[in-house]
């Protein structure tokens, strides 16, 4: 399992990115809130959007830290 963050600032394309823990993009402390642990970088995915979808917020996952692992989709 891997830790996973989600930054709170958007994107330029208003997606709030998700990067695990270890990413070297990984936002700064005071940008990013705490996802939790996750065996793949779809299921933190599907938790965002679960645990935050009364805010109709938009997420992604990192390029870095997810591509090896099938995280180049977008959106839900």
């Amino acid at each position: 399992m891997e830790s996973y963050v989600v930054d709170i600032i958007q994107d330029s394309n208003k997606f709030r990115v998700i990067h695990k823990y270890s990413c070297v993009d990984v936002p700064a402390r005071e940008h990013r809130l705490i996802l939790g642990k996750f065996d793949t970088p779809q299921d933190a995915l599907k938790s965002a959007y679960a645990n935050y979808s009364q805010f109709s917020l938009k997420f992604r996952l990192c390029p870095l830290c997810t591509a090896s692992e099938g995280g180049s989709a977008d959106g839900h």
